[in-house]
């Protein structure tokens, strides 16, 4: 009996070190998963503020390359000006197609024709594939800083009308020049997004092509 007893005694102490011992490896894995989670969010946090960065240093030298255009223009003439005006407002509503068909396009077809070795394919894939960050430059900072290059631009064409025509309201000139930008602007974006959702996948290949002419890696 006493035998018996000792046997069960033995096999009831190697369960629970067994217990024991399965409850220390499953702490360890929590512990451990805790800590690749911490890890993970510490360096989301460092990536969000890296490109928090990237976008106030490309918005800084986008609109001071812009601006420094816009003040060359004060001596100009009116026609120039005007045109000049066109231009950046051609450009916002080229940069928000960008940003629409981005985000619109899958990268699937690009992995195909990069298998294929087709030129900018895998310049497509990268840029499909950071379709957030591709978007949010092409349309919140290109387009944002084009607008307001547009108002200062039309600002300064309507303080010229004035100079060669001071019979004119200023008050009618200056509202009809902002409404008129403003309708140009968003009604060129919204026929440029459909135009973007039907075409998203030729647009981003176009971009990518044209890019990879300024890129001097593997294509």
């Amino acid at each position: 009996m006493s035998d018996e007893n000792n046997k069960t005694n033995g096999s009831v102490d190697e369960s629970k070190t067994g217990q024991k011992e399965d409850i220390i490896v499953i702490t360890k894995t929590e512990k451990a998963s805790e800590e690749r989670k911490k890890d993970k969010k510490s360096k989301k946090q460092a990536s969000s503020l890296k490109w928090a960065l990237l976008i106030f240093v490309l918005t800084f030298f986008i609109s001071l390359s812009f601006s420094i255009i816009s003040q060359t223009l004060t001596d100009t003439h009116v026609v120039v000006a005007v045109i000049i005006l066109a231009v950046f407002i051609i450009i916002s509503i080229v940069f928000d197609i960008i940003a629409v068909a981005v985000t619109a396009c899958s990268y699937e077809p690009f992995l195909a024709m990069a298998s294929r070795k087709i030129y900018g394919a895998r310049l497509a894939v990268k840029i499909a594939k950071n379709a957030e960050k591709v978007a949010s430059i092409c349309s919140d900072v290109v387009g944002d800083v084009c607008g307001i290059i547009s108002g200062a631009l039309g600002a300064l064409i309507v303080a010229k009308l004035l100079l060669l025509y001071p019979s004119f309201n200023s008050v009618i000139l200056a509202v009809l020049f902002t409404a008129s930008i403003a309708a140009l602007t968003v009604g060129g974006k919204a026929v440029g997004k459909k135009f973007a959702m039907d075409n998203c996948q030729k647009i981003i290949f176009f971009v990518a092509r044209l890019l990879s002419v300024f890129s001097f890696k593997k294509r």
